[in-house]
């Protein structure tokens, strides 16, 4: 329980000081909008629709190497995978 609370802490902090850059990260994907807007994936999900655009890989793509640099940084741990999805791994 005292590690869960370490490392949920860390994070927390990390999450905190760095909001400003996270968000204009992840704001500036909606410059792709229109892009994926007129070209959806084909293939998106268990039934896809068609209509569905990937806002989670984002996410993903911003805040994984983000947290895993700092991670790495913070406590001298090389080759450090985060996984966000079954079908994505982040190597940084």
């Amino acid at each position: 329980m005292r590690i869960e609370r370490f490392c949920m802490g860390v994070l927390s902090d990390f999450i905190i000081k760095n909001h400003d850059e996270i968000k204009r990260d992840y704001d500036g994907a909606s410059f792709l909008y229109p892009f994926w807007q007129n070209y959806p994936p084909d293939e998106r999900g268990r039934q896809p629709k068609g209509d569905q655009y990937p806002w989670i890989e984002a996410g993903e793509y911003v805040l994984c190497p983000k947290i895993a640099r700092y991670l790495g940084d913070r406590f001298q741990v090389t080759d450090l995978i985060l996984s966000t999805a079954p079908s994505r791994r982040c190597l940084y």
